[in-house]
């Protein structure tokens, strides 16, 4: 392994045919994707033009009439004959490096495609309410010319709305407003059952409203958002800074380009985008809005980045480390989209001489290709090599371990260059699946306040999983979903958390209809009991596990096998006794009353060590977690637990376990042993519901008397609620907050 100063030397391998194709992809690229491209994008911009055109009225009548073909659609879904859901989208269309494998597999598909209108922009509001199929390049041109934007407006034109929420967007802005995700108003989402919310961060879906973002659509289905605007000017002042030194030297400086040390808030600009080229160089560019006015002031430079024929920003940036520092206007819309053209760096790689004058002069007007020309384009070889070879990928650390990630990826990549961006990762009512360290507020470092942290991405590699994800993890940081993961479903729980995830997944139905987020970004191709198995976990007793035998010839590793159900992952609730705490993990056994299992929590980081500090002998607890055989003894490992506050979370329990066994035992006797999910039920990460979903919400009914009715009125219409076909066949039985919510109308006194 390489220092700082050491070149990192790799043996060389034996080029293959593969090795030849990629070098030569050039030629389908420039005669192939480019004049197909030229045509989707002409005919995107007519598209465009005309739903422009259309009257407010009209686009909101259509986004209301799709919604009822997506609802129709989802109810035409036959759990035990179809697969999961998941859109019609095909996988080369996605923008990002991943195969999108689970749409290779069986599955359901719900068809978004009509979902790609500019709503309504509401200037006193200032809110954009947009569809999710509407990209940055769309919406930019929309709202630019009424010197509007969005807060957080990503570079690439083709990054769509529901992309950037699902999973993960960023801005030279985010260290204001944070990622894409925080800047959103209102969700408006399709569930499993077919109804339509409208979530909130303060209405009765609020935690729906949290849940979505990083899910990758496995909670509901996206059909619209609210996002907010700010006011902008016509130009950006763009400082070119270039830096010299160590890389913890670069990492400072680019922290103290939008971190003033003297903390006045005038100081800090508007946007920041950093480039480091070698480990010892370094532009860091800071941006201010400025008017038309301003910007064409005599002896002010107007550098217009959009047109075609015009150097690559990256490289032109680059220009700084030998001009020393300067200043000069891009218009902004250009600005916003100037890594487009040449797709960051990646231009390079698939047109080797795309950034040579000539080339620019004369066809720079075509480029970019459409990255889903490119990948219909590509072989599974050269797909595969793609994964093996190339470093694509984004990863998120907090600021003051900047440049230890830049240390990090010198010494084990020495990949250049590296694009940095800072973003606010905000402190939520809820512990979402991408939170803050615990405790920062009270040690604040550069850039941090006391409601959220200051984060950064960089650089990830898919050469090394092993390493970099065991750094991430150790280091409280995640990997951006939009590219190629390797995590294991345990090491991907114990970067993201699942605690609120999941509690969305089983409140609103998505358990059993759409997949696990783990499933969704995993890299490889899905067998069918791997598509089966994608839904959640397995809920178990004590007795269940200890009962439990190894499949096959139960040599190691082989699974467990409950009710001729091979078990991948389980749910246990109960009582936790003998908690022993050592500096690497915390083992204790948990008691629910049919048996005690041993299980051991390992503390990697101090998230870790928040979560297993907050649990004490003699607590209720419900525990996520895989099985494992040692020498004749089972011992589990936990990668979620989570204190019990409600005692109906119990009683629910073991209802599931109850149902789980009724229906694994229904199966013909001697069969071999299945997953779990052609039980009902079904294998990932999650909490475990049955596959058929059961939604805590119920569908509304029109309230027949006031709260002046008599109360014989108002017992005879709670009765009705309660023999509801839906809360009749559920096993849940109907919350208290259901009947509230039903009855909102009425005090809750009175409904008691």
């Amino acid at each position: 392994m390489a220092d700082l100063q050491t070149p990192l030397v790799r043996p060389k391998r034996k080029k293959v045919l593969v090795d030849y194709l990629v070098r030569l992809r050039w030629i389908p690229a420039l005669f192939i994707a480019l004049p197909i491209s030229a045509l989707i994008y002409f005919s995107v911009f007519v598209g465009n033009t005309w739903s422009a055109m259309k009257s407010e009225k009209r686009r909101q009548k259509e986004h209301e009439e799709n919604i009822k073909r997506v609802v129709k659609r989802l109810k035409e879904r036959n759990p035990k004959r179809d697969g999961l859901v998941c859109t019609a989208r095909k996988p080369w269309v996605v923008v990002g490096m991943r195969n999108v494998d689970y749409k290779r597999a069986r599955h359901f598909q719900v068809d978004l495609s009509a979902f790609r209108n500019i709503l309504e922009i509401d200037k006193e509001r200032m809110v954009a309410k947009v569809e999710p199929l509407v990209s940055m390049g769309q919406i930019t041109k929309a709202t630019c010319p009424m010197n509007l934007s969005l807060a957080v407006a990503p570079e690439f034109d083709d990054l769509t709305v529901g992309g950037l929420i699902n999973s993960y967007g960023i801005s030279g802005g985010s260290h204001i407003y944070g990622l894409f995700s925080d800047t959103v108003v209102a969700m408006e989402v399709v569930l499993a059952d077919g109804q339509v919310v409208r979530a909130t961060k303060d209405n009765e879906d609020s935690d729906l409203f949290y849940g979505m973002p990083w899910s990758q659509g496995t909670i509901g289905l996206l059909v619209s958002a609210e996002i907010k605007l700010i006011p902008i000017k016509e130009y950006m002042r763009l400082t070119y800074t270039p830096v010299r030194g160590t890389l913890k030297e670069i990492a400072e400086a680019y922290a103290d380009s939008f971190v003033p040390r003297d903390g006045d808030p005038a100081k800090v600009p508007d946007f920041v985008e950093g480039m480091v080229y070698s480990s010892s160089e370094g532009v860091m560019m800071t941006g201010v809005y400025a008017s038309e006015e301003e910007a064409k002031k005599k002896g002010n430079r107007i550098n217009r980045v959009g047109w075609w024929f015009k150097p690559w920003f990256y490289q032109y940036a680059e220009t700084a480390l030998k001009k020393g520092e300067f200043v000069e206007y891009i218009p902004t819309r250009e600005y916003y989209h100037r890594h487009t053209r040449s797709l960051y760096w990646e231009g390079k790689l698939i047109i080797p001489f795309g950034d040579q004058f000539w080339f620019r002069f004369l066809l720079g007007w075509l480029m970019p290709p459409k990255i889903s020309l490119l990948k219909i384009t590509q072989g599974e070889d050269i797909r595969n090599y793609y994964h093996d070879n190339h470093v694509i990928q984004d990863v998120l650390v907090q600021l003051h371990k900047v440049s230890d990630a830049l240390e990090f990826a010198h010494r084990e990549l020495e990949v250049y260059p590296v694009w940095l961006c800072p973003h606010r990762l905000y402190k939520l009512p809820v512990k979402t699946m991408v939170h803050p360290e615990p405790g920062f507020e009270q040690h604040r470092r550069k850039g941090d306040t006391s409601y959220a942290q200051m984060f950064s991405p960089t650089l990830a590699s898919t050469t090394l999983p092993p390493l970099l994800y065991g750094w991430l993890i150790r280091n409280h940081g995640y990997q951006a979903q939009y590219a190629v993961s390797e995590l294991s479903e345990k090491d991907f729980w114990r970067m993201f958390d699942p605690s609120h995830y999941e509690h969305c997944r089983r409140k609103y139905g998505a358990v059993g209809t759409f997949m696990s987020a783990h499933y969704k970004s995993k890299k490889g191709k899905k067998s069918e009991e791997e598509m089966r198995g994608a839904s959640s976990t397995m809920p178990l007793t004590v007795k269940q596990v200890v009962d439990a035998q190894q499949s096959g010839t139960g040599e190691k590793g082989a699974p467990f096998v409950v009710d001729g159900v091979e078990m991948a992952n389980i749910r246990l609730v109960g009582m936790v006794n003998g908690k022993v705490e050592r500096t690497t993990d915390v083992t204790f056994t948990l008691d629910d009353g049919t048996g005690r299992l041993d299980f051991i929590r390992w503390v990697n980081d101090a998230s870790d060590s928040s979560e297993t500090a907050a649990i004490q002998n003699g607590m209720y607890v419900a525990v996520i977690g895989s099985l494992k055989g040692l020498q004749e003894r089972k011992r589990a490992t936990a990668f979620s637990i989570r204190p019990i506050t409600d005692f109906n979370e119990v009683t629910l329990h073991f209802i599931q376990c109850v149902r789980m066994h009724i229906e694994n035992t229904k199966l013909k006797a001697g069969s071999p042993a299945r997953t779990s999910s052609s039980m009902g039920v079904s294998v990932s990460s999650g909490f475990s519901e049955s596959s058929t979903p059961t939604s805590l919400k119920s569908n509304p009914a029109p309230l027949t008397s006031g709260a002046s009715g008599s109360d014989t009125d108002l017992n005879k219409q709670v009765l009705n609620f309660f023999s509801e076909p839906v809360n009749l066949e559920s096993e849940h039985g109907v919350h208290v907050d259901e009947v509230y919510k039903r009855f909102k109308q009425l005090p809750k006194e009175k409904i008691k």
